[in-house]
Order: C-alpha cells, then sequence, then structure tokens
C-alpha cells in the first residue's frame, strides 16, 4: 500500500523512489528550500497516507504498515508525524489533519506525474548516485524477506554447525568475578572485579592479553564503565558514601599518567551496570529512574551544553531499560528491556526517527549485556553457553560460537572474541525452620548442577520435595522423596521457573516458558493448561482447593488478581490494579502489594483492600519473592542473607540473620523456610577467534 510513482500535491512534488521532496511554487517554500531529502519513515508515511487516498489511517494501521508490525511507541509515532509536518509546511489541518481518537488523514489533492524537469531541481535528480538504486532495490528485497518470515515480533538466530570450538584463552588470573570486559583503542583491557568474600569491586584496567597479569590501573567502587570509541579515554561511574559520580579519566599514555573530570552526578542505589559514550564524545547515555514510576529509562546527556534528554519510555510493567550501548556511527544505540516477570527483550533505537523495534527475547539465567560489532551488528547470548549476532536491517540472527562452559557479556572484535567465562554462582535448594533460633540452613537438593525454585508438600507421614534441577545439562523439573530423585520432565530448551504443589500435595503446577503445566504425581502425566491471558504471573492454589487458581494477570498495562478454575475455565477478576499476591491459609486471609506504594496490604472479606492495618509501611516491594506470609507473620527479605518478619497482631518487627546464607528471594511454606542457597564462584575474561564462516 505504497505508491511507486511521482505525485504532485499543492506545489510539492513527491518522488518515492529517492524519498525527496521538491518545491514547484514560484514562491519561496514553507520550510525555505528547493528540495529535502525526507527521512525512511517520514517517506514512507508520506507515501501510505497518499496511497489510501484521504482515508483515516489510525494508529495500528501506522505501526503495520510502517514500522512492519514492530513495536513503537506512541512518542515515535507523533514524532515521525511533527516531523513531516514541518517538512511540508502548512498547519496541522490543510496538510496532514488530525481525527482524535482516530488518527491521520492527508487532505490535499494529488496528481500523478513524472519527475518535472525544472532547472532549479533538474541537478539533484542527475546527480542522483546509483547507489540510490540499488539501496531502494536493496530494502525491498529485505522488506520481502522480513514479511516471508513467521508471523512474530522478533528473530530467532539461525544456528549453523559450530564444530570444534576453538578454546578460550583466559586473560585474568584474580579470584572472585572478572567480567565486562572491554577493549581501549591501544587494546588496553578494561574489567570489573568483584570479590564476594571482601564485598569489594574496582575497575581493572590491564595492558598484557597474555598469562601475565600487569595492572596499568585500578579504581575502587566503579559500578560500570565504557571506552569512548576508538580513544583510550575512559568513563567510569564510581559511587561511595552515598554519592555518585560519572567520571571521565584521560590517559596521556599507557602509563599511570591520567586527569578525572566528573562529567555529572547520578542516582545511588540504581541497578547502574552500563554506560556507553558516542564516537565524537559528546552524548553519555546511561539508565536512570523515573521519580513518577520508578521504572528505569535511558537517557542521554550532551557532556557539552550540559542538557539531558529521556529517550525510552517504559511502561510500569518493564522493570527497567538498560544496558544501552551506541553505534559507531552514532545512529542507533541498543539497550535491554527488562520485565517484571523476568524476562527480557534486545531493543535497537533509531536516533534518526526515534523508533524503538524489538529484536529478539533474551533469556535471564546470566548476566546480559549487548554490544556492536559493528555499525548494524549486535552481539548478544542467544543462550548461556551460545553467542550469536544480530543484523538490525535485515533482522537475521546467527549463532557464531557455542562451547559447554557459560559464558557472558561478549565483545566481538574483528574475529576475536572477548567473553567473561564461567558461572558467578550455583545455588541448591536449602530449607530452615522458622521455629528454630539458629536458622541454620539444611539443604534439600545438593549437587555440582543449579537446583532451584524448590518448593515441598508436608504430611504426616512424610515431605514431598520438588525442584528445577540442570543435573541432566538442562532445567528440568525433579521430585524428592526420601532422598530418591525422581525426573519428571523430559524438556527441549525450555525456561523453567516457577514450582507448587497443588493443596493434597497429588500435583505439581509448574511454569514452561509463558505456559503452565500441571503434573499428576500418580500417573507421571503432565498437562499444559490453556489460559485465556496473555501475560500473567506465578499463581497459587486457592487455600483447601485442588483447581481454583489465584493469579496476577496484565490487562491494559496494569496488574488485576484474579480467580481461574482449572475445569470449567471460569475467571473471575477479583481485584484491580495490584503489583503482587500471598494468602495466609493459616489465618484464611490475603495480602497484596500496590504499584508505587510502599508496604503490604490485607484484603477484606470482598476482596478489596484495607488500609487500617499496613505492614513494612516504609518498605516497597518490587518482586513477589521479596516477602511472603505464613502462620502468624509477614516476611520480608532484608539485603542477600536478612530475613524481617512482622507480627500479624502486634505488628512487631523482629530481624533474624540466617547463617550461611545468599539468596535473592524468598518462599515460605510450612513454617519453613525454602530458598535457593547461593556459593560464589571464579569466573575470568577470556578470548577466542571465530572462524570466517561464522561471521
Amino acid at each position: 500500500m505504497f505508491i511507486n510513482k511521482v505525485v504532485r500535491f499543492l506545489n510539492w512534488e513527491f518522488n518515492p523512489s529517492n524519498n525527496t521532496l521538491n518545491w514547484l511554487g514560484k514562491d519561496a517554500s514553507p520550510n525555505g528550500s528547493l528540495s529535502i531529502e525526507l527521512e525512511a519513515k517520514q517517506a514512507l508515511l508520506l507515501s501510505y497516507l497518499i496511497s489510501i487516498q484521504g482515508q483515516i489511517a489510525s494508529r495500528e494501521a501506522l505501526q503495520k504498515h510502517i514500522w512492519f508490525d514492530r513495536y513503537v511507541d506512541d512518542k515515535t509515532i507523533n514524532a515521525t508525524i511533527s516531523k513531516l509536518r514541518r517538512a511540508l509546511g502548512g498547519d496541522t489541518k490543510s496538510i496532514i489533519k488530525t481525527h482524535p481518537k482516530q488518527g491521520y488523514s492527508f487532505t490535499p489533492t494529488v496528481l500523478n506525474d513524472e519527475p518535472t524537469n525544472t532547472k532549479h531541481h533538474s541537478v539533484k535528480l542527475k546527480t542522483i548516485p546509483l547507489l540510490l538504486l540499488l539501496f531502494t532495490l536493496i530494502s525491498a528485497a529485505s522488506f520481502t524477506v522480513y514479511h516471508a518470515q513467521p508471523h512474530t515480533s522478533e528473530t530467532k538466530a539461525e544456528s549453523q554447525p559450530v564444530t570444534s570450538p576453538q578454546t578460550i584463552k583466559p586473560l585474568t588470573f584474580i579470584t572472585g568475578w572478572n567480567s565486562a570486559p572491554q577493549l581501549s583503542k591501544s587494546n588496553l583491557l578494561g574489567f570489573i572485579h568483584r570479590d564476594p568474600e571482601l564485598q569489594t569491586q574496582h575497575l581493572i584496567v590491564q595492558k598484557s592479553q597474555n598469562n601475565q597479569h600487569r595492572e596499568v590501573f585500578k579504581i575502587e567502587h566503579v559500578r560500570a564503565f565504557s571506552w569512548a570509541k576508538n580513544s583510550d579515554t575512559l568513563y567510569f561511574i564510581k559511587e561511595i558514601d552515598k554519592q555518585c559520580h560519572i567520571i571521565k579519566r584521560e590517559l596521556v599514555s599507557v602509563t599511570p599518567t591520567y586527569h578525572d573530570e566528573i562529567i555529572k552526578d547520578c542516582q545511588t542505589g540504581m541497578n547502574l551496570q552500563s554506560i556507553s559514550v558516542d564516537s565524537k564524545q559528546e552524548w553519555l547515555y546511561f539508565p536512570s529512574r523515573n521519580s513518577d514510576t520508578q521504572v528505569h529509562s535511558i537517557k542521554r546527556y550532551h557532556m557539552q551544553q550540559k542538557i539531558t534528554e529521556q529517550l525510552t519510555f517504559p511502561i510500569k510493567v518493564h522493570q527497567m531499560d538498560s544496558y544501552a550501548q551506541i553505534n559507531p556511527a552514532n545512529t542507533h544505540f541498543a539497550f535491554i528491556r527488562f520485565f517484571q516477570a523476568r524476562h527480557a527483550q534486545l531493543m535497537v533505537y533509531d536516533l534518526k526517527d526515534g523508533s524503538v523495534e524489538k529484536l529478539v527475547t533474551l533469556e535471564t539465567t546470566h548476566p546480559l549485556r549487548v554490544s556492536w560489532a559493528d555499525n548494524r551488528t549486535l552481539v548478544f547470548n542467544k543462550n548461556a553457553t551460545a553467542i550469536a549476532t544480530i543484523d538490525i536491517q535485515q533482522r537475521k540472527a546467527i549463532e557464531i560460537y557455542k562451547t559447554d562452559k557459560q559464558i557472558s557479556m561478549p565483545i566481538l572484535n574483528g574475529k576475536t572474541l572477548l567473553v567473561s567465562v564461567g558461572q558467578e554462582t550455583n545455588s541448591n535448594t536449602v530449607e530452615v525452620d522458622l521455629a528454630n533460633d539458629t536458622l541454620l540452613p539444611n539443604y534439600l537438593a545438593r549437587s555440582p548442577f543449579t537446583n532451584y525454585a524448590g518448593t515441598t508438600y508436608r504430611s504426616r507421614e512424610h515431605l514431598k520435595t520438588a525442584v528445577i534441577s540442570l543435573r541432566t545439562g538442562k532445567q528440568e523439573v525433579w521430585l524428592i522423596e526420601n532422598g530418591v530423585f525422581t525426573q519428571l520432565t523430559h524438556l527441549k530448551d525450555s525456561k523453567l521457573t516457577y514450582l507448587l504443589f497443588s493443596s493434597n500435595g497429588s500435583k505439581l503446577l509448574f511454569k514452561q516458558d509463558t505456559q503452565l503445566g500441571l503434573i499428576d504425581l500418580t500417573s507421571k502425566a503432565i498437562t499444559y493448561l490453556t489460559l485465556p491471558y496473555s501475560e500473567f504471573k506465578p499463581p497459587v492454589f486457592a487455600c483447601d482447593s485442588e483447581q481454583t487458581l489465584l493469579l496476577p494477570v496484565r490487562e491494559n498495562n496494569q496488574w488485576h488478581l484474579y480467580k481461574y478454575n482449572m475445569y470449567s475455565q471460569h475467571s473471575e477478576r477479583l481485584i484491580n490494579n495490584i503489583n503482587d499476591f500471598h494468602q495466609n491459609c493459616d489465618l484464611g486471609t490475603y495480602y497484596v502489594t500496590q504499584p508505587d506504594k510502599p508496604g503490604i496490604y490485607p484484603l477484606d472479606s470482598n476482596w478489596q483492600i484495607t488500609t487500617e492495618h499496613i505492614f513494612f509501611a516504609d518498605r516497597l516491594f518490587n518482586h513477589f519473592r521479596h516477602w511472603d506470609t505464613d502462620g502468624e507473620f509477614i516476611y520480608a527479605l532484608e539485603g542477600q542473607n536478612q530475613l524481617l518478619q512482622q507480627h500479624i497482631k502486634s505488628k512487631q518487627i523482629t530481624q533474624r540473620g540466617i547463617l550461611e546464607l545468599q539468596t535473592w528471594g524468598i518462599n515460605i511454606e510450612y513454617g519453613h523456610l525454602i530458598v535457593n542457597k547461593s556459593h560464589s564462584m571464579n569466573t575470568f575474561v577470556g578470548q577466542t577467534e571465530i572462524s570466517a564462516s561464522q561471521l
């Protein structure tokens, strides 16, 4: 639905083959230019509006035809409309008319024509290089390839055979976590070193890339860093004593001679894991927390003009936008969008037209980062053991390296791949008897492989435990009874995130990717549930029920609490606009957290929020695993190894230190705390060569 001929309207001539507008009037054009080359999206928009001959184009139609069904927010569409209006001149009603709550229409009368051979623009037409024609053909081919793919908003990596991968050669040799490698122009290697035992974090820059560690300098308390493109100028975030600064360090040489300059202040207590600087060293890209929504967005700061611009506008269901990286040509930046439902997406932002597109969904089982191999190729983790590239124009992803080790945070420099090698932590499922003052963990599942998402069912006869384990090299559900492990699932490349026994312990609920499965523990048969919701958080069985689930469901950018019967498939909304939900079957009570509001709120018998008794009223909870309720208490996680409990009747808060425990979330069942007990492992930065056939 695009025009393919030169057309005239008012005193303009539009040539869709080269995206040009030429002014034919005797008077000066509205914008003072005789010839304008429109940006690609502006030209597509104009071509589409002309093709539908005055009909109203809705925002949904624009997203489908101009952005090819890729996600763009309202700001992007508004910006493209505004830029096209400015190019054409005139007011909003005379050329592109806005129809409130409906869309836009093109109002002028349009005449078909051939390119006018007038003097003031004939030179422009004659000197159009052949490359423009080639670009048009390539664009058309790319458009055809994109729509020939399955109808999905993202691209899956195409695996090429990776045989006999090159050995990864270690470049760092320091105990602890060595990650986030980056190379400067003169091949200085910078990386973040964290020592979990000493609880320190440094930026280390070393000169050597062999098996000898030759440190150039070390900076304490660095959260993130970036080399400016094609230089030895370093930018880093330093946070200490509740003060946060973004600092520029210019290296005069590869000796420790340098000058530090504070570029700007930053927000403390944020997940500041990355910054990026363009090749001109004008703009600094960084994540920032929005005060109204508490969601992290991407902003940029002009270091000479001292101005800040917000670039992404994530909504409340997003947890944060982070890890922004600008490409060498300064035309696009890539970033990772995290969701509250524990998944992430690789996004790309076009700085010319402000469009935001999703490229691929990412696994969150390993540290994430994205980098540029060139102006249009991104490097990212396909999964925990494979690296892939993706072309942002053709949207074609190719796996370039695979190994049996966990690798992350890739940097591709020519044919040299730099990665962080190894798993930072390993976790096993433990339980803590909360009636015991010592709070010593007792292992429910322990092995050299990761075991997580533990859940239990206790009866007078025995204890049942279910865990998700990587004992076979893949995520599978296992049942543990009397010390015997039984594998319940045999899946392929699935992501498992949640387990829960039914009220009588006869069934086991699990979440596989975006769907729910139910295992009958007698027959071991698996049934997959068809829920009428596109996005939901992990459910719970209603107290004393084997068939009714209670779960938060996202609709219209808000989370609502629903009741769903697995057998009748009846669905009922119970309460609007919550964040997370827990129930206390001992007392028959229910509790929720609310978006952007601190505290935990009880519900009354009519499923309405009550404000008379708010628990942990000064704390903001962003994840359902950060709090729970059982027996006489509401529990909250403090840090990684402190448990707070608030008595439901007396409101007294007690702090309980859990020995030998590091965890990110809590799960309390039958008076026991069930968590993933993590212990630190060592990682190193390494490099390997990628064969030409894989690039």
